[in-house]
């Protein structure tokens, strides 16, 4: 990978990191794992009332 793709992706991350989840109104929360290698790759998805 790219130095610039790599800078790019971090900058990214941290701005999605940074958001607040306080204000969603969740009615489901699915969560799901898998291992990959030697590392856990986790995914999480809501659903609120809206769908």
């Amino acid at each position: 990978m790219s130095r610039r793709l790599v800078a790019a992706t971090e900058r990214k991350l941290a701005d999605l990191l940074a958001l607040s989840l306080g204000d969603l109104d969740l009615v489901v929360l699915m969560i799901n794992g898998i291992v990959l290698a030697e590392h856990t790759v986790v995914c999480a998805s809501g659903i609120d009332r809206g769908g």
